[in-house]
């Protein structure tokens, strides 16, 4: 599957996730083939190759939500439903689903 670069705004929490060609990870995590960075309480950025697997795609999101998580203030288990359609949104326009309106 084609990844799509480029910022995924959450309007309901104020929070970007920005999607990024892959580049060298930091030195505390070398040769990861995608990784994801906090950049401050309003976002993070995803550092992901071209044709990454949905699976690896996944593995990031997870950590994406635990950054929110965190921002915001949010117990993840009892954010169950809030988080599962969050991971849904994400994975759906990562791989470039547009949805109508």
């Amino acid at each position: 599957m084609k990844v799509y670069y480029g910022k995924i705004y959450l309007p309901h929490i104020n929070y970007t996730v920005r999607i990024r060609p892959h580049k060298t990870p930091p030195a505390s995590i070398r040769g990861a083939g995608a990784w994801v960075r906090s950049d401050d309480k309003f976002g993070c950025t995803i550092y992901l190759h071209k044709n990454e697997t949905p699976s690896s795609v996944a593995h990031e999101l997870v950590h994406v939500l635990r950054y929110i998580c965190q921002e915001r203030m949010m117990d993840f288990e009892h954010e169950e439903e809030h988080m599962a359609y969050i991971m849904q949104h994400l994975m759906g326009r990562v791989f470039g689903y547009k949805w109508a309106k």
